[in-house]
């Protein structure tokens, strides 16, 4: 049996051996794959510069740092856990950023996180056309951020034969460029998603979505859509 010090040499050679133009193109594939979640990012953090809980904003934003570089390396399914981080920190930042009591006991004692089930009701509860809405925008995009994430979880937690890792050693935690192609489409539908939902969560707050998205959104509905959805008509 190889000793682990020769096995990590194999897994640093197979990374350089990979084509550095290919890597890069992914990279950038991949960068490009979050540019509405970036762009919710930049507009959170200046309307809400003091916004309680920005520490997971800046999480988020780490998270993609993570899955860009993932897939430049060639390792898939760290990019799939960094992709479902995304939606996690970013929902759970809608949530912990209005009620500061709950969030002073996840930062004090480490518990209280609330699981996204908990934070969608919450939402829907507080938000009178929340569901409304985010179902007409849901079914114009033919995705939604439920089903993402149960893709990503089945990953995550790989408790089925198609889903649990495989590897036998180091090297063989690198994935195919036709894989990692897939986790950049798979990244830009959560980018769309989850866009979509935060979209929904603001207007219900009277505040616009980036002007991007709003004119990408309003794109993708009817004209009765685009009232229900904008103007609560």
């Amino acid at each position: 049996m190889r000793r682990i010090e020769e096995h990590f040499g194999l897994l640093l050679t197979a990374i350089n051996d990979r084509d550095q133009n290919t890597s890069l193109l992914l990279m950038k594939e991949a960068t490009q794959s979050c540019s509405e979640l970036l762009l919710w990012l930049d507009c959170l953090n200046s309307q809400f510069p003091n916004a309680l809980a920005n520490e997971l904003l800046i999480g988020a934003r780490a998270s993609m740092l993570e899955s860009v570089a993932y897939i430049g390396l060639g390792l898939g399914r760290a990019s799939i856990s960094a992709i479902r981080t995304q939606i996690d920190l970013i929902l759970a930042f809608t949530y912990f950023c209005e009620h500061p009591r709950e969030w002073e006991l996840v930062k004090t004692t480490d518990s209280g996180f609330k699981l996204k089930s908990h934070i969608n009701q919450y939402h829907i509860e507080t938000k009178p056309h929340f569901h409304r809405k985010l179902q007409i925008v849901e079914k114009s995009e033919g995705n939604s951020l439920s089903k993402l994430y149960r893709i990503l979880s089945a990953h995550v937690h790989g408790q089925s034969p198609l889903t649990a890792p495989k590897s036998g050693q180091f090297v063989d935690l690198l994935s195919s460029d036709s894989f990692l192609s897939s986790l950049i489409e798979l990244q830009k539908m959560v980018d769309r998603c989850l866009s979509n939902y935060l979209s929904i969560v603001y207007l219900e707050m009277n505040l616009s979505p980036p002007l991007e998205i709003e004119n990408r959104i309003k794109s993708q509905l009817q004209s009765k859509e685009i009232k229900a959805v904008f103007f609560g008509d």
